[in-house]
């Protein structure tokens, strides 16, 4: 069971997190995104954001990140910056993992979805 922390976080495990069923909640394409990515001398054809939530009801878990489609190929992929969230991970026996190894997680389980399919349609 899921419970809302008073810090605003969903405190699980990873174990926890990859048995969590979760959906995509919605996809938007932003310009200003695509611009800050061309200022950095990457050249996308569209970008954007997505957030991804658990199908549990309260507290859902809420996942979101940046992408964009390189001109060069049809496959969206991940763009620098990292993954937001309201999750912590944590050991089994219950201590937090920190922010930072929460993100290097959090990036590692997104790029073991299958979500470039859905944002392509859109």
């Amino acid at each position: 069971m899921l419970a809302l922390a008073p810090d605003g976080l969903i405190r699980l495990t990873f174990a926890d997190l990859c048995s969590t069923p979760i959906k995509q909640l919605m996809v938007w394409q932003d310009t200003d995104l695509l611009n800050e990515l061309k200022d950095w001398g990457i050249k996308p054809s569209i970008a954007g954001f997505c957030e991804w939530v658990s199908e549990t009801t309260a507290p859902q878990i809420s996942i979101g990140w940046a992408w964009f489609l390189p001109s060069t190929t049809e496959r969206p992929i991940l763009a620098p910056g990292g993954v937001s969230s309201n999750v912590m991970l944590r050991t089994q026996t219950g201590y937090d993992l920190g922010s930072q190894k929460t993100a290097e997680l959090l990036l590692a389980w997104v790029t073991g979805l299958e979500w470039q399919g859905l944002i392509a349609r859109h």
